[in-house]
């Protein structure tokens, strides 16, 4: 910012000068301000089911975040274009994670899963994210580097599960999240209703670059 000093008898030219500061102090300004939004609004995708996921068997590991049908809620990276699952490639998140990098990821599952005939008493349904890494030496082509999880049990009543789970996760650029559904209801199938959410939030880097 420069402070020119005109001659106090020249009144144009401190009209003028006093318009340039401020215009120079603006622009400080808007730039500590993009800085601190910067630093508070972290990249963030969220993606909501718009479709029942049925037939849903038991004693299988279902992959909601690949089988069900998504719509993005929210997205304000870069690099978040068109909807669903395709925002983001065929796995899920893992071009988030190739866009934004390494660093610390904050991810959740939310869902209902309901019987879609007889309950059987007290059987489980568990709700699990994934941390997955490419890894060309694996049988699947991936590795499980972390997984958190719920393990809820339901009587014979038929309301359904809720469950709402968050995991933080330090990945690394093309790692994936996936999210998994089971349970052992042998007397008829799951259902995931519409409306499940699934999201990831970049927290932090994982370094800070100084030029010195």
């Amino acid at each position: 910012m420069s402070l020119d000093c005109p001659s106090p008898g020249n009144l144009a030219a401190i009209a003028k000068q006093l318009h340039e500061t401020a215009q120079q102090a603006e622009d400080q300004i808007r730039a500590s301000e993009e800085t601190m939004r910067a630093a508070v609004n972290r990249p963030t995708v969220i993606l909501t089911s718009t479709a029942p996921l049925t037939g849903l068997s038991n004693g299988v590991q279902n992959d909601i975040g690949l089988s069900a049908t998504w719509a993005t809620t929210f997205d304000n990276t870069s690099g978040g274009s068109g909807s669903g699952t395709g925002a983001f490639g065929p796995q899920n998140f893992g071009a988030f994670t190739s866009l934004l990098g390494e660093g610390l990821y904050e991810v959740g599952f939310c869902a209902t899963a309901v019987a879609s005939g007889v309950v059987n008493d007290n059987t489980n349904r568990q709700f699990l994210i994934q941390h997955l890494r490419p890894d060309p030496t694996a049988f699947t082509g991936e590795r499980e580097i972390q997984t958190v999880g719920l393990l809820v049990f339901e009587s014979n009543t038929g309301v359904g599960s809720e469950v709402s789970i968050v995991g933080e996760f330090r990945a690394r650029e093309g790692d994936r999240f996936a999210f998994l559904f089971s349970h052992d209801n042998t007397g008829s199938s799951m259902t995931i209703n519409t409306g499940a959410i699934i999201w990831a939030n970049k927290v932090s880097d994982s370094d800070l670059t100084q030029v010195v």
